[in-house]
């Protein structure tokens, strides 16, 4: 395998034929692998002074031709192999928060198009999407011909024409994460042309750009329609984040219709904090009519549910017959009457993960027991219980109904939860396959004290339990 060494404050010089070292002689005899061989010098070495030019370029040149050469000291040879060319092994790149401009991204989108093993590329907060100014910027004629024939090249960075073009080519790349990358609208359309001719591409995470989804009126084109066009156009791409931008305005009749036809089809779908209510999830239930929907997580969180929307989002999750996992997180109205309409309504209880942190629930009654039954995770952060009753009616729903589940949170910050803890104790113990529980309290981290200490317990006893799940495992 190739392989690339770098080094630092070192000079290179190419191979020669004189060998004024007998070190370095004995040890050219003794090298069984053929290596190329490089020697470090000191870079404030007097005798050096006069090669340093002529070295610098000797090694530029042969770098290129094999890497055929050698650094040569009076003690000290390294032997390296031929740099690796292109990335012929990686599957997952992370280049997150990297400082990557227009450029970069143009230049990982050309080393990209015939690379047939990277499936996972994350790009998220970079602004890729910065336009150069117009005295510097290149855009290829290539580029501009491939680009949507509405969008003005001029407001879009070189680098995310290229980035669209490359999406058209490559039959490799399944995952890409674009989100807080500061996108532009006309930058989402012709995005969404590329994904018309891309057969591949699985998983597409645009949260975070608010200008690349702001709201228009006139004769420009709607980046939101487009896209969503475009992706049930592609019939590959079954996982969607839109997160985190606002969408309140964007959602009228015919972006609602074309986010209906893409959701028979998503398997995953994240719309937190992008401006929902009843009113959306109503006509989406209309537009949807007598198909089924094929979601498996859906992230609602921090949107402006109140509790009458609850039913609501009950009767859209109705539709979908394989719903797993349900975010509501930050649902700050959503109480414990909005949250029973959401559940109990849920077909052939498939639900395993459910989060309400943040939101207006308070009695055990919320989640209906058929539903607790089956769930694996729970989390109720922060929730308004404001009583030990209400608390104490949660912890006898877990002990008699929550068998299954292996992560909880439990906590209210209007209660000093540290005066619960027996009580969660004992719920802990007749729950048989909890693994990790959040009750607001830290430990101590002193010995002493927390030997006795009710937390202490129950984390020896969630430690010996995933001791014995994951030799189970092995």
């Amino acid at each position: 395998m190739h392989e690339f060494i770098r080094l630092k404050n070192v000079k290179l010089s190419p191979t020669s034929t004189k060998q004024t070292d007998q070190d370095a002689s004995k040890m050219n005899s003794d090298d069984e692998d053929n290596a190329p061989e490089m020697g470090m010098f000191n870079a404030e070495d007097s005798t050096m002074d006069n090669m340093e030019n002529q070295d610098a370029e000797m090694f530029e040149n042969e770098l290129t031709e094999d890497l055929d050469c050698e650094m040569e000291s009076s003690n000290i040879t390294i032997p390296i192999l031929p740099t690796k060319a292109g990335m012929n092994s990686i599957t997952f790149l992370d280049l997150s928060s990297c400082g990557i401009s227009s450029t970069g991204l143009g230049d990982i989108a050309s080393s990209l198009e015939q690379n047939k093993v990277l499936t996972t590329l994350i790009l998220r907060n970079n602004a890729i999407d910065k336009p150069l100014r117009r005295s510097t910027q290149i855009v290829t004629h290539t580029d501009t011909l491939n680009a949507s024939a509405e969008v003005s090249n001029s407001s879009i960075a070189s680098g995310f024409l290229t980035f669209a073009n490359m999406l058209r080519i490559n039959q490799t790349l399944k995952n890409i994460d674009l989100g807080h990358c500061q996108l532009q609208r006309k930058s989402i359309i012709c995005l969404a042309g590329a994904l018309k001719e891309n057969k591949v591409l699985s998983a597409l995470n645009l949260e975070g750009n608010p200008k690349a989804f702001s709201w228009s009126t006139g004769t420009q084109e709607n980046s939101l329609l487009t896209l969503l066009c475009s992706i049930e156009q592609s019939y590959s791409l079954n996982i969607l984040n839109l997160s985190n931008n606002d969408l309140e305005e964007s959602l009228s009749g015919e972006e609602i219709y074309a986010l209906a036809n893409i959701i028979t089809r998503l398997t995953t779908l994240h719309l937190c904090n992008v401006g929902l209510n009843g009113d959306h999830i109503m006509r989406l239930i209309a537009a949807i009519g007598d198909r089924s929907c094929a979601l498996c997580v859906l992230k609602l969180a921090r949107n402006r549910f109140v509790s009458e929307d609850g039913q609501h989002i009950g009767a859209f999750l109705n539709l979908c017959n394989n719903i797993k996992e349900l975010n509501l997180d930050g649902n700050t109205k959503l109480d414990s009457d909005g949250l029973f309409s959401v559940l109990a309504s849920l077909p052939n209880c498939s639900l395993s993960w459910l989060s309400c942190n943040g939101t207006a629930v308070v009695a055990a009654s919320a989640i209906p027991s058929f539903v607790m039954q089956h769930l694996t995770y729970l989390s109720l952060s922060d929730i308004e219980v404001k009583s030990s009753n209400d608390l104490a009616s949660w912890v006898s729903l877990l002990s008699e109904c929550g068998g299954k589940i292996r992560f909880l949170s439990l906590w209210s910050r209007h209660l000093d939860m540290l005066l619960s803890l027996d009580t969660l104790k004992e719920m802990v113990k007749a729950m048989h396959s909890l693994l990790y529980g959040d009750f607001g309290v830290l430990l101590r981290f002193d010995v002493m004290e927390d030997q006795f200490h009710a937390l202490e317990e129950m984390e020896n006893l969630f430690s010996s339990r995933r001791a014995v799940s994951m030799a189970t495992k092995l």
